[in-house]
């Protein structure tokens, strides 16, 4: 799917699975992997503290897909 095509539901949908996919397979693994904190700071939600963690990611800038997660 090119940027400007028109929007196609199952190719979104696809995408959006995939990436869902790998947010909870490979995303979860390298950020637990990872120190928290440190340069990725803190947030404070709802008067709680929270460590948070710093990935990086390439996703294709047509289609919105992930295509790899890693520490680069």
């Amino acid at each position: 799917m090119k940027f400007n095509d028109a929007p196609n539901p199952e190719i979104e949908q696809k995408v959006v699975s995939r990436n869902m996919e790998l947010m909870e397979t490979e995303m979860s693994k390298l950020a637990s992997e990872e120190s928290m904190g440190g340069n990725a700071g803190r947030e404070t939600i709802g008067g709680k503290k929270y460590s948070c963690v710093g990935l990086n990611g390439y996703a294709d800038q047509r289609t919105g897909m992930i295509l790899v997660f890693g520490n680069f």
